[in-house]
């Protein structure tokens, strides 16, 4: 019979976004608040075409943790 485990799994994306700004502060700000990632959407910003762009790696860095029995 097979036996079920738990395996802690963390995905690490690294890039750099390019955001237009009048200080590093604000572009800080839009950085933290107008762009998000999910695993279905991709990389999303509710800043203008002109304002932003990204370059970010489409494969992450994988890092698997612990292998062990699941607790069910």
């Amino acid at each position: 019979m097979s036996t079920k485990y738990q395996i802690p799994v963390e995905f690490t994306f690294k890039g750099t976004f390019y955001v237009e700004a009048d200080d590093a502060e604000e572009a800080k700000r839009k950085c933290k608040k107008d762009f998000g990632m999910t695993m279905s959407g991709g990389i999303t910003t509710t800043l203008d075409q002109d304002e932003a762009d990204w370059n970010f790696d489409v494969h992450p860095d994988k890092k698997i943790g612990r292998v062990k029995k699941a607790q069910v």
